[in-house]
């Protein structure tokens, strides 16, 4: 029997839907709690992650800063992607001493996937595999209750894999089988295979879905995913060893020949590899994220489509659906997660850490974790002396009109040339007894030198508006511009005009 889940979803059999849908999602200035002008005009899908560390004498633990950095690299591949989705820590890591750092049975991995979840987020387990199991990382779709929403990678298998398995839990199959249904065995029949062709429907003994479009009703049921028989049509390695040579080139030799591998669909329709002169019907499937070739890099506007439908409808609560969207906000989340923790910048990869451009302010704010029940957030921010002279700087926080005001502390770091986070050089509390926004001005700092910021909120308890407020960060050099007025006509070009310059700070 066909999966109701999937029949039930909106797009089944009617991909237009799922387009209009994302058209609508990804439209600008469709999001009013967006901070227009000081940050995203478009919805972002906020997703908090709970991640856990397995480590023992064998397997050594995992630092905060590499699962931070790891996140890091997701998100640049859903922004290189065009997906509004972001992922946050929530605050702390879980580093547990256990077993589960190297698991050898699929009983032991779905135990892992159960345990130590939190609701309201997505959870990664950081482990270890059997080489026995073949596995990078596996992952429950939204369906699969109770383990929905959890994950388990190993951290060497990278961002792609940590990707990609997020992918199966924010409701995404590979592309390369009939995920939703029950079959087993044989998926190269009529009604579950999703063939070579775009223009092919189903037959009429395909009852459920008689004169639908194949691939709108198999497969992944994505038109724009590519079919692809990596896996999962009986074709195991058997179609794919004779065209991975050279990183998916096909390779015509004495074993790899066009008779040894040219295989066929249900209809009757060839599958060939990508890129030669025979055709190229697996071009979006082999660099799809959610297959298994490895140049896989991207995902499609349907898929995009998908993860926001999941993320929005489903919710992610363990144990049962819901619609709150707690995890979902603009509003309490901002868009320099994750940084929680100091990042080794000795690359300075503006896309995995947060560096400010000098004479510019930031809009940051603090947000808090769900369990225990606490405002945690602490923000770090990295710039440049990129001039040939030692500089003076004007570090500071601020007040957002409207908004919430937090209580903030801000210290100064030097950044070792090897990355590592140096010693402190200033530090401020409040800029004076009543206030509570914080201000450094620094002495001459050395050129062609880095710097680390560390904002923290003072207010843990949440039930105190400032344990979430809002602030702009602030990074000047020599002058203070926002304290600097200048006042006279308007009408400079008509004759001679007095102006008056106030609250230039002294000695400048």
């Amino acid at each position: 029997m066909y999966s109701s889940i999937l029949t039930n979803l909106p797009w089944f059999g009617k991909n237009d839907w799922l387009i209009n849908y994302t058209d609508s999602i990804e439209a600008p200035f469709n999001c009013p709690n967006c901070r227009v002008g000081d940050g995203p005009t478009k919805t972002i899908y906020q997703i908090p992650i709970n991640a856990i560390v397995y480590y023992n004498n064998s397997y050594p633990d995992i630092s905060n800063s590499q699962i931070e950095f790891l996140l890091n690299e997701v998100n640049e591949i859903y922004e290189a992607n065009g997906v509004l989705i972001r992922l946050y820590l929530r605050c702390s890591i879980k580093h547990i001493n256990d077993s589960k750092a190297f698991l050898t049975s699929m009983t032991q991995v779905n135990n892992t996937l159960g345990s130590d979840n939190e609701d309201d987020c997505l959870n990664i387990h950081f482990t270890n595999f059997d080489a026995s199991l073949n596995l990078c990382g596996i992952a429950r779709l939204p369906h699969n209750l109770p383990k929905r929403y959890s994950c388990a990678v190993n951290f060497n298998c990278g961002a792609l894999t940590v990707t990609h398995e997020i992918g199966h839990n924010l409701g995404l199959p590979h592309t390369f089988n009939p995920q939703f249904t029950p079959v087993t065995g044989n998926c190269r029949n009529n009604c579950f295979q999703e063939c070579v062709s775009r223009t092919r429907v189903q037959e009429g003994y395909c009852f459920f879905t008689s004169g639908k479009k194949k691939y709108e009703v198999n497969g992944d049921c994505f038109c724009d995913t590519h079919a692809d028989i990596n896996e999962g049509n009986n074709y195991n390695e058997q179609f794919a060893s004779c065209f991975m040579n050279n990183g998916g080139i096909y390779n015509v030799s004495s074993t790899n020949t066009l008779a040894n591998c040219l295989k066929w669909d249900n209809y009757g329709d060839q599958w060939y590899p990508q890129g030669t002169w025979f055709g190229v019907p697996f071009t979006n499937s082999m660099n799809n994220i959610m297959s298994y070739w490895s140049c896989k890099n991207q995902f499609t506007k349907m898929q995009r489509g998908a993860m926001y439908y999941y993320t929005k409808y489903y919710g992610l609560t363990l144990a049962t659906y819901n619609n709150n969207n707690i995890f979902y906000s603009n509003i309490d989340v901002d868009g320099y997660e994750n940084d929680n923790y100091y990042l080794n910048t000795l690359f300075w990869n503006p896309l995995l850490v947060n560096i400010m451009t000098v004479n510019t302010r930031q809009y940051h704010t603090f947000h808090h974790s769900y369990n225990p029940t606490s405002a945690c957030d602490i923000d770090w921010v990295y710039f440049q002396n990129i001039s040939a002279t030692a500089k003076p700087y004007v570090i500071q926080t601020q007040e957002v009109i409207g908004k919430p005001k937090p209580d903030t502390k801000i210290t100064l770091y030097s950044i070792n040339t090897d990355g590592t986070l140096g010693s402190i050089i200033a530090a401020n509390d409040n800029i004076s007894g009543s206030n509570l926004f914080s201000k450094i001005t620094t002495g001459n700092l050395a050129a062609w030198s880095s710097f680390a910021i560390k904002i923290e909120n003072n207010i843990t308890s949440i039930s105190d508006t400032r344990s979430k407020g809002h602030y702009y960060l602030r990074i000047d050099a020599c002058y203070e511009k926002t304290n600097v007025a200048i006042t006279g006509s308007n009408s400079i070009c008509s004759g001679s005009q007095q102006y008056t310059v106030s609250n230039i700070p002294i000695n400048y």
